[in-house]
């Protein structure tokens, strides 16, 4: 499962501005995109506000700016705790994404392992049809080579000569043999 993991989060923003686009609606709906837009506007803005913050102090004299300094520092937090807050939010809603995403994929290779574990089947027994055929010890190796053609072609007449008796499988290869099948 971590490998899948590594493989998802290669794909995760343009999973996120997909899944994000479908789901929001509205006039009013905001997407991925417009969160990590006004996640850099508010950056911006602490940015600027602290630099102009930082020119007002210097002008102001020493005993003043401890009081100052404090209320500055608890705006400081208060932003980036807001900032951190809609970072977790959307890291959450990654990692939800993630998760289904995941669980998708291991359906998939459920899926595809049933498929190959069914081609795996029918070309084992394909390579045992030869071998079966041989037992009957009247045929040629012409009319060998007939019924083995004939019964590799077909996956259904494949599983239903291995299902058989070995009695059943000679009447097989004799009706084979005449046409009839």
């Amino acid at each position: 499962m971590n490998d899948f993991r590594n493989i998802i989060s290669h794909f995760l923003e343009d999973l996120l501005i997909i899944f994000g686009k479908n789901r929001a609606t509205g006039t009013n709906a905001e997407g991925p995109a417009d969160m990590m837009e006004e996640i850099q506007r508010e950056q911006v803005n602490n940015n600027a506000n602290n630099d102009v913050e930082e020119h007002i102090l210097e002008d102001i004299d020493a005993s003043m700016q401890s009081p100052r300094n404090e209320g500055l520092h608890n705006q400081k937090k208060k932003k980036r705790s807001r900032s951190e807050d809609n970072m977790t939010v959307m890291m959450d809603g990654i990692k939800d994404a993630a998760l289904v995403i995941e669980n998708e994929i291991a359906k998939a290779s459920e899926v595809f392992s049933k498929a190959i574990g069914v081609d795996a089947e029918i070309s084992e027994k394909r390579q045992r049809i030869d071998s079966e055929i041989r037992k009957i010890h009247h045929l040629t190796t012409r009319e060998i080579i007939k019924a083995v053609c004939h019964i590799a072609r077909d996956h259904e007449l494949t599983y239903v000569f291995f299902s058989m008796t070995d009695k059943g499988k000679e009447e097989m290869v004799e009706s084979i043999l005449h046409g009839d099948i």
